[in-house]
């Protein structure tokens, strides 16, 4: 009982620091407990989802004209089988609509909303009242993402024809629900689908085939044997997801955002126990005659020991638990960010296990350093108390001697003050280097996806050409990609296409191109891409899959022939999951001498998009079943990412700037008040206000210069190696994202800005500093 009244007591003497204190802690909790229940909640959202929805495990489309009775027995043939549904859909390729005010071309598929429906039926969020006629209903990502709301204009521009619906309604959906996977979910009323499959005349007919498995990971099994099934086939008049492949492109950027929230939030917790310890060592300096004075009426060091854990313990427990609840208090804004990533609407739960785990982490760290910092109580006696802590002699070396060092007088009390305060200083050093280079890592990788950056599609694994297309069966492909090659406007042209093969059992996708040298995006980091028939370059993830390395040899199986391939090098990209391998043209055609390449990448000069893939379709539109705007596709998925980053750089910008003013604070106040007496000597004999405040504030600009030096240095050649670093899980090992000089420049003088403003702020307390009081105490 008595220390615990100890313990109020120094809480209540030391205000101010302990409300430091608390904001940091505050703070820390916060970050904490966001970042922690994402980063483990968000990955079962899908699965969850999914259940609630009554989702497919696994989705795919084709031409109704193309469509035979072999491809729904092979589901219903399924040991795993639950349940299969075949319903017929409009298929729009590459639609223009609005999203978020601009124009964008999307593939759209549509289905009938009389339509009954066993799998994925239609489960609204919000629903108009009055139902109207020629009414759409779309996806709850195009609220949270585009603005739409209900009763608004929904306008679908394809082959030249305007159609416009009343937006009737939002759903939720886990398979084509996002701009990441290949096309967008829209639901039409009876009549609204009826008129358009007459307007379309059959062109946009598709059969839709849906399934549930006992387990969800059967669904991927299953999309890569349709590939192997259909690809030859269909002519990329078909499309197909799987749950996981839907929940992985779905989430992986909200986890990558999730782990730097949760290494920002390690930087503050880093930050909270520097500052306990610098707290715990000033507070026994300053109240060490108290410390005396308990010793002598018979407390031990133990139990001083004790009450100075049971301070800080009490004020980070006082503050994590409103952090913990405003932490809970801005899931809603974060709700939304994941909602207009995923598309789903992501329901807030009291997570207990989180919230405790959050709380023990923190309150556990601060006791243990609170307990080793605390210890050297148990040395003091009253007569070491008595003597202010000097112990036998206490002999300093004079650090910048006046009458030696050059410079104004300002310059050299201010040298010397931060020569005495050596522990100290490097503490603030420690703190500024790590928070400026947070502030930079955050502002590189906005600035670095906002630009659209090269290094940012290369890690994606988007190849940057500005339009794929695919020719019609058959229409003479090679006389074609001569045709368009030979286009105005055109500066080269490509292939890469896709086929799903096997190695080891594992099936991946092969990416086949006829010459790797053209390609825009080189996603190989180590070793070189395939040259020859028998090469090959595999993912990270595959190589540590199969325990391969370059040089070694693999075996690939295609539909049902099998070949050697040399590993040649290493690739890297988030893309189809990680399971990537590359294959020259001549490759494939070792296994299927039959094989054509069936897609053509054109890369333009100075020509337009969009006017260019409109001079395509009046040339060649008849010979092509479909035109990709590459280039749109690229930008849309990436400015779904862009707003996301730029919140969280202005939160950790926002939590640096507050950190630094409570160090500064903090420091400056126990500066103070050890050097009263001295600040009050200098006063008597002439030094204004504003002089002390100056030199206060001089003191420790060296300081943070040196600390953001060093975060800046630190950020500026290591954000790529902490990119890596973060991004190993995702099989991400090479990151070559620019850090642009200005940014560097100007994170670091608005930090130094910031930290002078602050420190001249706070020194204004030497104003309160009396010569009259300090001769009467």
């Amino acid at each position: 009982m008595l220390i615990w009244k100890l313990a109020l007591s120094n809480i209540n003497k030391h205000k101010s620091k302990s409300i430091a204190l608390f904001i940091l802690i505050l703070l820390c909790t916060i970050l904490l407990n966001i970042s922690l229940t994402v980063i483990l909640t968000v990955n079962s959202l899908f699965d969850e989802k999914n259940i609630e929805l009554k989702g497919a495990h696994f989705s795919t489309y084709l031409m109704t004209d193309k469509f035979e009775d072999k491809y729904e027995d092979m589901l219903k043939s399924h040991p795993d089988i639950v349940n299969v549904e075949r319903e017929n859909i409009l298929f729009l390729s590459q639609a223009e609509i609005d999203l978020s005010k601009e124009k964008s071309k999307q593939n759209l598929i549509l289905f009938n909303q009389d339509e009954s429906r066993e799998i994925s039926p239609l489960t609204m969020v919000e629903e108009l009242k009055n139902k109207q006629d020629n009414t759409v209903y779309l996806p709850y990502i195009l609220k949270t993402g585009s603005g739409y709301r209900l009763g608004d204009s929904f306008s679908i521009q394809y082959n030249n024809i305007s159609y416009t619906y009343i937006v009737g309604g939002f759903f939720e959906d886990t398979s084509y629900s996002t701009f990441n996977n290949s096309s967008i979910k829209l639901f039409l009323d009876g009549p609204g689908y009826r008129q358009l499959a007459l307007d379309l005349d059959q062109s946009g007919d598709y059969t839709n085939l849906s399934a549930v498995f006992t387990e969800s990971q059967k669904g991927e099994a299953v999309m890569m044997d349709y590939y192997d099934m259909l690809f030859q086939s269909q002519d990329h008049t078909f499309g197909a997801v799987s749950l996981v492949s839907a929940k992985e492109s779905s989430t992986i950027f909200i986890n990558f955002m999730a782990v730097i929230l949760i290494g920002f939030s390690l930087v503050m917790v880093f930050v909270t126990i520097i500052v306990i310890r610098f707290q715990v060592s000033t507070s026994i300096e300053d109240d060490i005659n108290n410390i005396g004075i308990l010793k002598a009426i018979g407390y031990t060091g133990s139990q001083i020991n004790k009450t100075l854990i049971l301070q800080f313990l009490t004020v980070t427990i006082v503050a994590a638990i409103p952090g913990i609840i405003a932490s809970y208090a801005l899931m809603p804004f974060i709700g939304n960010i994941i909602t207009s990533s995923v598309g789903l609407l992501w329901s807030l739960h009291l997570e207990w296990i989180i919230n405790l785990c959050s709380l023990f982490f923190i309150a556990g760290l601060v006791s243990i350093t609170a307990f080793f910092s605390s210890r050297r109580t148990k040395r003091i006696t009253p007569v070491i108390a008595i003597r202010g802590g000097v112990q036998t002699h206490n002999f300093q070396k004079n650090f910048f001697p006046i009458e030696q060092t050059k410079g104004s007088i300002h310059w050299i009390l201010s040298l010397k003050g931060l020569a005495v305060s050596f522990r100290q200083n490097i503490i603030i050093i420690v703190i500024v280097a790590a928070l400026t280079f947070a502030c930079l890592f955050s502002s590189v990788l906005y600035d670095n996806i906002n630009s659209k950056n090269d290094a940012v599609v290369s890690i994606i694994g988007f190849e940057q050409a500005n339009v794929t297309l695919y020719p019609k069966n058959k229409v003479d492909k090679e006389k074609l990609y001569h045709s368009i090659s030979d286009m105005d406007g055109v500066g080269k042209t490509s292939t890469l296409d896709t086929l799903t093969g096997k190695v080891d059992n594992m099936s991946i996708v092969l990416q086949v191109s006829d010459d790797f040298s053209k390609l825009e995006t080189n996603t190989v980091f180590k070793g070189r891409q395939p040259l020859y028939d028998n090469e090959i370059a595999i993912s990270s993830l595959v190589a540590k899959k199969i325990n391969k390395k370059i040089g070694e040899e693999i075996t690939i199986e295609l539909n049902q022939s099998s070949k050697p391939f040399l590993i040649t090098g290493i690739s890297q990209g988030v893309s189809q999951l990680g399971k990537v391998a590359n294959v020259t043209l001549s490759g494939i055609q070792r296994m299927q001498p039959e094989y054509n390449r069936v897609s053509l990448n054109v890369y333009l000069d100075a020509t337009s998009t969009e006017e260019y893939i409109t001079k395509l379709e009046k040339q060649y539109g008849d010979q092509l079943d479909a035109i990709y705007n590459v280039e749109e596709g690229i930008q849309s998925t990436l400015d779904s990412f862009t707003q996301a980053l730029f919140l969280m750089m202005l939160l950790i910008i926002t939590a640096t700037v507050i950190v630094v003013t409570l160090i500064l604070y903090l420091v400056i106040k126990s500066i103070i008040l050890r050097r009263r007496k001295e600040f009050g000597i200098l006063k008597s004999v002439g030094y204004t206000t504003l002089n002390l405040m100056t030199q206060l504030s001089f003191s420790l600009m060296p300081i943070l210069i040196l600390g953001v030096t060093i975060g800046g240095v630190f950020g500026y050649y290591c954000t790529n190696s902490v990119i890596e670093l973060l991004m190993s899980g995702m099989s991400i090992y090479n990151a070559e994202f620019i850090v642009r000089i200005p940014i560097v420049l100007s994170i670091c003088i608005g930090i130094l800005l910031a930290g002078y403003i602050v420190s001249m702020l706070v020194s204004r307390r030497i104003k309160k500093i009396s010569v009259y009081e300090l001769i009467s105490e």
